[in-house]
């Protein structure tokens, strides 16, 4: 008869070898969970990639869509309008609520870019330099809304983004163009 012992002995040797012959599969296994923590890791950031493009095309598509073009427009005569009547009754009326809407349509772009949400370089390169034309046609007006409301900073991601475009496109192009205008500064000849 086998004595209890000797089961014992060699239950504890089989157990010791299959720990040490199972120890490369669990490193085998351990790399191939490495490996698909990568590729989601990689999947995850092409997602995201992907839905800031997503953003930014449905940005610039509707930038430059016949309504905001029309909008654009609309801005400029306001302006135009209450700049002659000394800003009488503007912040408040149906007109200052029509430039309100165009300056949060820019305010909201730009609140994407500090949220890292789009590229600033992206957006500006997208929009070209329509984000600078914009705002020098909109600061008389969001000046009088400053001046209303009693801060000297409404609208500032709008503002934050003009400065940044002006100084991507500043190298580019003349900044001579007179303010409010709807035609772009024109390059320096050479």
């Amino acid at each position: 008869m086998v004595d209890l012992s000797t089961i014992l002995e060699a239950l504890s040797g089989a157990s010791t070898i299959a720990v040490i012959l199972g120890i490369p599969f669990i490193i085998l296994q351990m790399r191939q969970n490495a490996r698909m923590v990568e590729a989601a890791n990689r999947q995850s950031e092409l997602v995201a990639r992907q839905n800031r493009s997503q953003v930014l095309l449905n940005l610039s598509e509707h930038m430059t869509n016949r309504d905001f073009v029309l909008q654009r427009k609309a801005a400029r005569d306001i302006v135009e309008k209450y700049s002659q009547q000394g800003w009488s009754s503007f912040v408040n009326s149906v007109d200052g609520f029509e430039i309100r809407a165009m300056a949060i349509q820019y305010e909201s772009a730009a609140l994407m870019v500090k949220l890292d949400l789009i590229d600033e370089a992206t957006l500006v390169d997208a929009l070209g330099f329509t984000i600078v034309v914009d705002w020098q046609a909109l600061s008389p007006a969001i000046a009088e809304f400053e001046k209303e409301w009693g801060t000297g900073n409404a609208f500032p991601h709008f503002r934050r983004l003009a400065e940044r475009a002006a100084a991507v496109w500043a190298p580019r192009m003349s900044m001579s163009a007179p303010r409010g205008t709807l035609t772009p500064p024109v390059p320096p000849s050479n």
